[in-house]
């Protein structure tokens, strides 16, 4: 797996497949809870702030981890990121997101569960693709 360049700029072809793969979840999940539009409207908002406070405590760990890298250089920020405790660090605050909010909406679980299911599965799924299709 290498880089993709796109004119001027250089993407990671992991960073591509993990952009897919939650376009694909975030589509499939809100389909799962279309009966009810408040809760789809509700839960498709709650995921998409998933995925943005992921980014940005993934980016920002950085300077948790390693701050005097931070102190040196104020753009490693933009550059680089929290590594593999970054991330563990981005999925924890995600599930505990996740089940706040599912608390503070009382949103019944029979309703929710469907879309974390199929959410998860499909990411699961379209990831594994890309990256079979980007290994060939």
């Amino acid at each position: 797996m290498g880089d993709i360049q796109i004119g001027p700029f250089i993407m990671s072809s992991l960073m591509l497949s993990l952009l897919f793969s939650i376009f694909v979840a975030y589509i499939i999940s809100g389909q799962s809870v279309k009966r009810d539009p408040l809760i789809k409207k509700q839960w498709q908002d709650a995921v998409f702030n998933s995925v943005f406070l992921f980014v940005l405590i993934y980016k920002g760990s950085i300077a948790l981890f390693r701050p005097v890298l931070l102190f040196e250089n104020p753009k490693a920020l933009l550059f680089f990121n929290g590594g593999q405790k970054g991330m563990f660090l981005a999925i924890i605050v995600i599930v505990i997101y996740l089940y706040v909010k599912i608390k503070k909406e009382k949103w019944k679980i029979e309703k929710i569960y469907p879309a974390i299911v199929s959410g998860s599965l499909s990411f699961t799924i379209s990831l594994f693709c890309c990256y079979l299709v980007l290994l060939l």
